[in-house]
């Protein structure tokens, strides 16, 4: 006669177990958390840089077939221009960085005289994906429901004005107001390698901020903050670079807001990405030194800086 089998009881994690085992999954967690930051930090970089390479490559074909550099754009016919002549270098480079198509979209027939054209309209809506930095939104349409660019190009310490102290200068205009823009490759007398072209911009990312610098397209503004950033004066030294910032409606006392609508900055950690003239991409320390960056900024004023110092 065979004996009754006896089932045991099914062995199962007790909660101290249990407790020690999420205990481990957290620490290592942990652990890999930072270093998954760092690799996606260094791959939102990569892709920066190369898009600013390629806005400098953009910038040296442009020379090449059309004898100036880009501009700022005028406000000639308005701001935002009625016609495209009076657009900056946003618009100006896209036969050179792959966006042939759409620099070639037809005007509305018949002409419509308006920013807001429905051609012109459709243009300012197309996300650029070369205009924007991953590290602070992917390609898409933003406050004051346009496509944006992440980048601007160097006004200098008059960016403000005719920005001519920079490498991005004001445009002569559809109606010839500013006789000696254009500026040329032997303009640039503190040297190609030594000027800054194009930089990431500041933006205070907060949705709720009434931000003049972020409210249009790229596409079209003249000379305004969202495509043109420079070096301004800050009593006896000079704006630096600073990182994005998420403040709601900041007032006259928040840090940098009386210039914020024209400082370069990104959303990267420590430093923001500038090609320069030549067509070379170096990052500049928002702790840099302000004489330094002002230099950087400024094509014709004769002073020579250590890049390293960037």
């Amino acid at each position: 006669m065979s004996t009754p089998s006896v089932r045991r009881p099914r062995g199962g994690f007790t909660l101290i177990e249990l407790l020690v085992v999420i205990a481990i999954i957290a620490i290592l967690v942990g652990m890999l958390l930072p270093a998954v930051q760092k690799v996606r930090e260094a791959a939102d970089r990569t892709t920066c840089t190369n898009n600013l390479k390629q806005m400098g490559l953009g910038a040296v074909s442009h020379v090449d077939a059309m004898k100036y550099l880009p501009t700022s754009g005028s406000p000639d016919s308005g701001n935002p221009p009625t016609e495209r002549a009076d657009w900056g270098w946003a618009w100006e480079i896209l036969p050179y960085i792959e966006q042939a198509a759409l620099a070639n979209t037809p005007p509305d027939n018949p002409p419509v005289l308006s920013p807001m054209s429905p051609m012109n309209k459709q243009i300012r809506k197309t996300p650029v994906p070369t205009y924007y930095c991953p590290a602070r939104r992917p390609p898409g349409i933003y406050r004051g429901n346009w496509a944006k660019s992440d980048y601007a190009g160097n006004g200098g310490t008059r960016v403000s004005s005719d920005a001519f102290d920079g490498a991005i200068a004001k445009d002569r205009g559809s109606a010839n107001s500013f006789k000696k823009g254009r500026l040329k490759f032997k303009d640039i007398t503190d040297g190609t390698s030594n000027t800054i072209i194009f930089g990431e911009k500041f933006v205070n990312q907060n949705a709720a901020s009434d931000d003049t610098a972020e409210n249009e397209s790229w596409a079209g503004p003249g000379i305004d903050a969202d495509i043109m950033r420079g070096c301004r004066v800050n009593g006896s030294s000079w704006w630096t670079p600073m990182r994005d910032f998420n403040i709601p409606n900041p007032t006259a006392s928040s840090p940098y807001t009386a210039n914020q609508a024209y400082m370069f900055g990104s959303a990267h950690p420590s430093a923001m990405g500038a090609t320069f003239v030549d067509g070379s991409v170096r990052q500049v320390r928002y702790d840099v030194d302000p004489a330094v960056f002002m230099r950087a900024c400024v094509r014709n004023d004769g002073q020579v800086f250590n890049p390293n110092d960037l």
